[in-house]
């Protein structure tokens, strides 16, 4: 009876343990149903250790795989504290924070920031006439062309980046780029603004420094000239001795003083002298130096009469005269003369004169000297010969066109030569005829029985 028991007994629990696993089997499955996928959780749900199909214990494994680091890259752990981390599977710090690129949005520019000025560069070039002009501008490594509008007006336009400091150079040439006429250099800036203009004038460009030649005449100058800026010309001048100059202010009057302070004679003629018919007149000067002249000639019809005031001031001698005369055969003439010696140092002295002439006869001949001259002291003397400066003449007439010719003598202290540039006419057919050549010295009568060519310069009243 007790044996029957137990056995009722047993097969009660049996049965009431397999509804219990048939209900929790049924549970789990219908609440897996409602709930979304969720990671495995390898401690289980409950707390307790899941047993695997090994019939190992589910912490066991867990613990073995942490310690050989046999962990797989992206795949997430939990911490001692609880908290989630992104295994690198080298022991590294986690990533699982870091922003990954995204290749499909790239970064691009926003349109609206503005990083490009249009610059109008409006230039006026020096007058220049040609056929084969080039007008070039470079700003930095950009290089343009610009465009000729009228005259001397050219321009170009370019979009450039804002806010940037480039050097500007804007160069004038001829014959395509072969020969440079002018330069222009300077710093420029863009702004921010969205249109920007360039101004640059004819006077702003540098056209001393192209001379192809050499010859201290730019390439501009020469070909305005209509000379060759490749030749220097002046290696083919010829050269000769001397050039004359007229200097009346020396010859005609300072040259009949004496150093005498005060000064007073009379001109007389000599005895049998056969140069002259009658002489007069007198000289009245000053111990300042200042006083006047009064000469009169006569030989047959020909005569010169000389009426000259002197002024001396500080360091200058000046004298303002008339020479009235008579050539001896058609021509009667009347010059006017203004000149001044100045005292630059001891051995140095600047002659400035105007002369103007004016001749009646047959015909009308008008002529006009002006003077600039820089002199040295001969030593021994009272004469400077011209070392600088310009002598120029000009003579003109009612017959032949007018000019007859014209006479430019010139030189700097530098130069080795006075240039003389002479330009006349042939009568002929009233053409004008340029000559051109240089010369070793000025030479210039100081007056009556004076060897030195030059002009008188030293007084006793310096």
């Amino acid at each position: 009876m007790n044996s029957s028991i137990s056995r009722a007994i047993r097969c009660s629990l049996v049965m009431l343990i397999s509804a219990l696993l048939v209900s929790s089997c049924s549970s789990s499955s219908d609440s897996s149903s409602d709930e979304p996928q969720m990671a495995a959780d390898p401690s289980g749900s409950n707390g307790e250790s899941v047993i695997p199909s090994d019939g190992t214990s589910g912490n066991s494994n867990e613990t073995e795989a942490v310690t050989s680091g046999d962990t797989t890259s992206g795949i997430q752990n939990e911490s001692a504290d609880g908290s989630d981390e992104l295994a690198t599977g080298s022991g590294e710090e986690p990533v699982g924070d870091q922003a990954l690129p995204d290749n499909n949005n790239p970064a691009v520019v926003d349109p609206l920031i503005q990083n490009v000025v249009l610059v109008s560069f409006d230039i006026t070039v020096p007058a220049y006439s040609s056929n084969e002009l080039r007008l070039e501008v470079v700003w930095g490594e950009l290089y343009l062309v610009a465009d000729w509008i009228g005259d001397e007006f050219w321009s170009v336009s370019s979009e450039l980046p804002t806010e940037t400091e480039e050097l500007l150079t804007v160069i004038y040439l001829d014959k395509f780029g072969a020969i440079e006429l002018a330069r222009f250099s300077q710093q420029f800036r863009t702004g921010s603004n969205l249109t920007e203009a360039f101004q640059l004038s004819a006077d702003q460009f540098d056209t001393d420094q192209f001379d192809d030649d050499g010859d201290g005449v730019s390439n501009m100058d020469e070909l305005n000239a209509g000379t060759d800026p490749f030749i220097d010309e002046d290696s083919l001048l010829p050269i000769e001795d001397s050039v004359s100059g007229r200097n009346a202010g020396s010859e005609d009057f300072e040259s009949r003083l004496t150093d005498e302070r005060p000064l007073f004679l009379t001109f007389q003629p000599s005895p049998n002298n056969p140069n002259q018919d009658s002489l007069s007149g007198s000289v009245d000067i000053d111990v300042g130096g200042n006083g006047t002249l009064a000469h009169n000639f006569r030989l047959g019809a020909r005569y010169k009469n000389l009426l000259g005031t002197r002024t001396h001031s500080e360091n200058t001698v000046s004298w303002e005269g008339v020479v009235n005369g008579h050539d001896g055969s058609d021509y009667a003439y009347t010059t006017n003369v203004s000149s001044t010696i100045t005292l630059i140092d001891e051995s140095t002295r600047s002659y400035v004169e105007e002369t103007t002439n004016a001749s009646r006869g047959t015909y009308n001949f008008d002529s006009e000297i002006r003077i600039n001259l820089i002199g040295r002291l001969i030593e021994g003397t009272n004469v400077c010969e011209p070392v600088a400066g310009t002598h120029y003449s000009i003579q003109t007439s009612n017959v032949s066109g007018g000019r007859l010719s014209e006479t430019s003598i010139s030189k700097d202290l530098s130069d080795p030569y006075w240039r003389v540039l002479r330009v006349f006419n042939t009568y002929r057919n009233s053409e004008l005829v340029t000559e051109e050549h240089f010369a070793r010295e000025l030479s210039m009568n100081a007056g009556a029985g004076i060897e030195e060519d030059g002009f008188i310069c030293d007084f006793v009243d310096f």
